[in-house]
């Protein structure tokens, strides 16, 4: 599969989603999961947070580059393994401020000290369920006389 494909694929497993868990090392190399809200209609391998220039995900960034980004849902789960750059960019983050973060940032774009999280992906894994159809199948047949429905979790070159 192609890097084009899989970046294709990625974006429509990832469209129902609005929020992601982004984890992080914290500062004991526990790790440390926070919700926040991504860009997935541009997704192109990266993804774009932001956040406050004091916060802890961008000590934890700047400390480790290695993060996680999932997403979790009744039917699909999506895991991207990458590094995460913090960027001081006031025109990068006019470009992925969206309205959805107004109420932890009531000041726009031009609120004082707000950066960019920027994580580019190398590894995708991906585990989506069963559609009604075969989950149907599978309570109708009897044990061990049809083919077994499961999920399994797939991988995607980037």
């Amino acid at each position: 599969m192609r890097r084009t494909d899989s970046l294709g694929r990625l974006r429509e497993l990832l469209a129902p989603f609005t929020v992601a868990l982004l984890t992080t090392a914290g500062e004991d190399d526990r790790l440390v999961s926070r919700p926040m809200l991504p860009q997935i209609d541009e997704f192109d391998g990266s993804f774009r947070f932001l956040a406050h220039e004091r916060s802890r995900v961008i000590a934890q960034v700047r400390r480790c580059a290695e993060v996680n980004v999932a997403f979790a849902g009744p039917s699909t789960w999506v895991s991207l393994a990458g590094t995460a750059l913090v960027r001081e960019d006031p025109d990068a983050v006019r470009r992925w401020w969206h309205l959805d973060l107004a109420p932890w940032f009531p000041q726009g774009a031009q609120t004082p000290g707000l950066r960019v999280i920027e994580v580019r992906a190398d590894e995708a894994r991906f585990w989506r369920a069963p559609g009604i159809v075969e989950s149907l199948r599978g309570l109708l047949t009897r044990p061990g006389t049809g083919p077994a429905v499961r999920p399994r979790t797939r991988g995607l070159p980037l």
